[in-house]
């Protein structure tokens, strides 16, 4: 294809956007755009680079870091305070990669240069963290958002605890709980046997009912401390933390004041065989209460980091996190990183009935991820319920994964992995009472306590293996005694592909008429260790195989281990017949497979070709159109004061999507009757955003002009 090179300016404006979060639990009709509303007012949390050392000094009422252009930005924007988030973290000398559960390797993050100020000039709060972004010492600046826990709708009254009778296990509201047997929890108790006991789960929620009956022989005790002392005897920063932490009322009092914190702590660990109430899901761990969240429902991001650090830090081995919001802040990513070296984190799906995305939902609504249950390192859980309706096995007011636990369309493969009971579950609430509440927040310490019993009969085995045999035994719901006696196998996945034209192509990384391309091919193993993968591609079926000559049809991936990623050395490669029309698609078939034709996963791929004059960037000179040519605009066009765009009848101009003309010089677009002059879009699935006429000196000349949308 003839490229027509233009002299490259960019013309753009440059929208800066500050997500604020709020988000809701057991509220129907939640919408994703509230989440960019909400953050604790004057507060920015900053993340500097971990060589930067950072001072933490007071001038003129104006706080100092020793930073000269960083203490310029403080004092123009009258910074009150400069607290780090994290006192107790040290700067980690050596870096340290971790493997999520759904292969993705990322560096363990440094938490000790996160620091939150108090912007003196609360309206200029966002052109602070603007300036901070910009600076180099800077990794990231963001408000502190807020998110929200809206309880549970109780779908019963409170249920005080009967006698005790002759069931087994002999709590006598057992026989309601039926999301135990749901998951299989009940056929591994025997094997259990009190080695759970070795398991801390945190519950990072509104407190905890410590002197519930049904809890109050199940909470975390920090030997570390002396209780009643008055010291900080282990050196954490927090006295008498005996029992966790509360770190709204900075106290060690964790008292549960809104019910929430406590219903997810009975799912996960209530005592069994007592005589009163319920069983926990993992009977014999221990409950972490941690409070970051108020008696309204609401807590912010620094908050809710300082809990998931403490956690982590006082030997935490699972994270249940009923929780999330539409917005991602870094700062409690960062936390949550941190944390994943040393503890399975588990959280909820969300209850708006949406899909993970990217692209539309069932409904039409936009999807769009709930942080923190839709990174990698984090099982993301799902609610279900005992019977089939309209939206199946899953609950109608659940958010899904559209395209599965393992495949991801995000570069960074958000995903929730997991679906377990969350309709109509009991449990304890304060005062020695239980209710039952319906929610992915329901669901999630269900899958908490489900883990502690898995790391407890598996303590050797690493958090991926785990991911791995929990999402591949799972049927309608979560089924821990399937992946306890499971024997791995691979299980491949083509996550991505990339293109190269360079063997005779103009290097634009995209498909043109007449070029051969080259295609490597990401394949994900998520379970067991294989070795011999292969990749393949052939034309999808009744495709028109006049179309392209596939000239390398299989090439060797190689040995992948279990929640690894790896190319294709050697790529595929096809060769695009030269006289196909601008914007053919072609379909092919992405294979991968190991050994003999096994564990085959496919995926389609849809090549759109070009054929023509690529157009972009801003026209230096006067520039004539003819009508024997095809004419794409590949990015946006402009046409510049002094130059003029001369389009010749019969002449087809191609935008792509999202892209258009500006025009701030002159355009002769003169088609005649017979001969139209025609301005669409290249694709029918997307739209060109037209034509922008900037100055009053500028002129558009049309006529039998047709312009398509």
């Amino acid at each position: 294809m003839k490229r027509l090179t233009l002299v490259i300016f960019l013309w753009f404006i440059l929208v800066s956007g500050y997500s604020q979060a709020i988000a809701s639990f057991g509220k129907a009709g939640h919408d994703p755009g509230i989440d960019q509303s909400m953050f604790v007012a004057g507060e920015v949390l900053v993340r500097f680079k971990d060589e930067v050392q950072v001072a933490l000094l007071k001038q003129g009422g104006v706080v100092q870091t020793g930073i000269l252009k960083i203490d310029q930005i403080f004092t123009k924007y009258g910074i009150k305070s400069n607290d780090r988030l994290f006192p107790g973290e040290n700067r980690q000398t050596t870096k340290v990669m971790l493997r999520s559960g759904n292969g993705q390797e990322f560096e363990r993050p440094n938490l000790h240069n996160i620091y939150k100020l108090k912007v003196g000039e609360v309206s200029r709060m966002f052109e602070a963290i603007e300036d901070l972004q910009k600076d180099p010492n800077v990794l990231f600046a963001e408000p502190n958002y807020i998110l929200s826990i809206t309880n549970a709708q109780p779908v019963s009254a409170v249920i005080s605890s009967p006698p005790a009778t002759a069931t087994n296990p002999n709590d006598p509201l057992y026989s309601q709980q039926w999301y135990i047997p749901a998951i299989h929890a009940d056929e591994v108790w025997d094997s259990i046997q009190g080695k759970d006991s070795t398991q801390v789960i945190c519950i990072l929620d509104t407190g905890v009912d410590w002197m519930h009956p049904d809890l109050q022989n199940k909470i975390w005790t920090n030997t570390d401390e002396i209780p009643g002392n008055g010291i900080d005897d282990d050196g954490n920063g927090k006295i008498d933390d005996v029992r966790g932490w509360d770190f709204i009322n900075n106290d060690n009092n964790p008292q549960d004041d809104n019910s929430h914190g406590t219903h997810c702590s009975g799912i996960a660990a209530a005592q069994a065989n007592n005589g009163i109430g319920i069983s926990g899901v993992s009977p014999g761990a221990r409950i972490m209460p941690i409070k970051v969240f108020q008696s309204s429902g609401t807590g912010d991001v620094a908050t809710i980091s300082q809990g998931i650090t403490y956690a982590a830090n006082n030997g935490a081995t699972v994270l249940s996190m009923s929780f999330g919001t539409y917005v991602e802040s870094l700062t409690m990513k960062s936390a949550l990183a941190n944390a994943y070296a040393t503890t399975v984190l588990v959280a909820a799906g969300g209850n708006e009935g949406l899909c993970i995305g990217p692209g539309p939902c069932a409904d039409l609504r936009d999807g769009a991820p709930l942080y923190p249950g839709a990174y990698s390192f984090v099982l993301g859980v799902e609610a279900t319920k005992q019977t089939v309706d309209n939206c199946g096995i899953r609950a109608c007011f659940s958010n899904y994964d559209q395209d599965g636990p393992v495949f991801s369309a995000y570069y960074d493969l958000l995903n929730y992995e997991l679906k377990a009971p969350g309709e109509g579950i009991l449990s304890c609430v304060p005062g020695g009472n239980y209710r039952v509440y319906s929610g992915t927040s329901m669901a999630t310490p269900l899958v908490a306590g489900a883990v502690a019993i898995y790391r407890a009969l598996r303590p050797a085995e690493s958090t991926e293996m785990l991911f791995g045999n929990l999402i591949n035994t799972m049927g309608d719901h979560l089924d821990l005694e399937a992946a306890l006696n499971i024997v791995p196998t691979p299980v491949l996945n083509i996550v991505t592909y990339e293109i190269t034209d360079t063997l005779n192509g103009d290097r634009d990384g995209r498909v043109d008429a007449g070029e051969t391309i080259e295609f490597r091919v990401m394949v994900r193993n998520t379970w067991g260790l294989t070795d011999s993968v292969k990749v393949g591609i052939a034309f999808h079926e009744f495709e028109d195989t006049t179309t392209a000559t596939i000239l390398t049809r299989e090439a060797m991936v190689g040995s992948i281990s279990a929640y690894a990623t790896l190319y294709n050395a050697v790529p595929l490669k096809v060769h695009f017949a030269p006289g196909l029309a601008d914007g053919r698609s072609i379909v092919f078939d992405l294979t991968t497979w190991y050994d003999n034709h096994q564990g085959e996963d496919t995926r389609q791929m849809v090549i759109s070709v070009e054929n023509g004059v690529e157009l972009s960037g801003v026209i230096s000179s006067d520039l004539t159109l003819y009508p024997d040519r095809q004419y794409i605009i590949t990015d946006y066009l402009a046409i510049p004061q002094g130059v003029t765009l001369t389009i010749k009848p019969g002449t087809s101009l191609k935008f792509g999507e999202g892209k258009s003309m500006m025009v701030a010089g002159t355009v002769l677009s003169e088609g005649t009757k017979d001969s139209l002059i025609t301005f669409t879009k290249r694709n029918l699935g997307g739209n060109w955003k037209g034509l922008e006429v900037w100055t009053s000196a500028s002129s558009f000349h049309a006529a039998y002009t047709v312009f398509e949308h």
